[in-house]
């Protein structure tokens, strides 16, 4: 009776696994979304937009990374009841995973491989919207600075300069300057 238990338990797990993957998929959709949005606002300068959308972009992160401990975890199990070696499971990709699955199980497999196969793209998606973002906004901050730097009253006499190289405002008056 043992045995059959321990495969029922097999079983959902690995279902949980693609329904978790899903989860995952749909919530790097959302960031997806979040940050296209966030970078029609930089464009816009809408500066309210922009913080909305920042705080929505952290909350779908610990959202995905919540997920993502617990897809660890369930890997672990999976492991576990391959008869793996306690954490181990979870350095399993999904390839490496269906590969070990007996093949009473593999009814399951089309279902994990399917999400599998559905988050990389969404992933990837989701990375290259946020490098364009920090892309925007690189370009942002290095165009403040330029104006900042081009509106800052000049360095008197041999100038001073901070540590990055940019001039910088003498910080109080010479020596001379108070001797006389």
């Amino acid at each position: 009776m043992a045995k059959s238990g321990e495969n029922k338990r097999l079983s959902r797990r690995l279902a949980d696994m693609a329904t978790l993957l899903g989860q995952i998929r749909e919530q790097y959709d959302e960031l997806f979304s979040v940050l296209d949005a966030k970078i029609a606002a930089m464009r816009k300068a809408d500066w309210n937009a922009l913080a909305a959308f920042n705080e929505r972009g952290k909350a779908i992160s610990r959202r995905i990374a919540e997920r993502d401990g617990l897809r660890r975890q369930l890997l672990d199990a999976i492991g576990l009841d391959l008869g793996m070696a306690p954490r181990t499971g979870r350095t399993l990709n999904m390839t490496q995973l269906i590969e070990r699955i007996p093949s009473k199980y593999q009814h399951v497999a089309p279902g994990l491989r399917a999400a599998a196969e559905s988050l990389l793209p969404a992933l990837t998606k989701a990375a290259q919207a946020n490098r364009v973002a920090g892309y925007i906004a690189r370009g942002v901050v290095d165009h403040l600075r330029w104006v900042f730097e081009a509106v800052m009253p000049r360095c008197e006499g041999g100038g001073e300069y901070r540590g990055d190289g940019a001039a910088a405002m003498r910080s109080g008056p010479l020596m001379m300057d108070t001797l006389g």
